[in-house]
């Protein structure tokens, strides 16, 4: 199960609009599949995030509603997508050809 499996709807949609909205204000690569970064809350909070591509309940983020919880939040999402853009990408096409049989 990756990221996007992992997180809820509400979750998703949020983080792709925190990748649109360029909240993620920092980010590296640790190694392959780890990334890390600051990423701006609704209210100009800065977050401190980690996520692990392939151990999604590993990631962390500073945030209210991720912090001691094993939940992938937007703020994860947010980074997941500036890192790798072709992920989103493809979900999205993905989604939209099951809307459209």
């Amino acid at each position: 199960m990756g990221l996007i499996e992992a997180s809820s709807n509400k979750s998703f949609w949020r983080g792709v609009d925190y990748y649109e909205h360029n909240k993620v204000l920092s980010w590296g690569k640790s190694e392959d599949g780890k990334y890390y970064g600051c990423v701006q809350g609704s209210h100009r909070e800065k977050y401190k995030v980690s996520i692990d591509v392939e151990h999604p309940r590993k990631s962390k983020c500073t945030c209210p509603f991720a912090t001691d919880r094993q939940v992938v939040c937007k703020h994860m999402l947010a980074l997941y997508f500036t890192a790798e853009p072709k992920v989103l990408e493809g979900y999205l096409e993905m989604l939209d050809r099951l809307e459209r049989e």
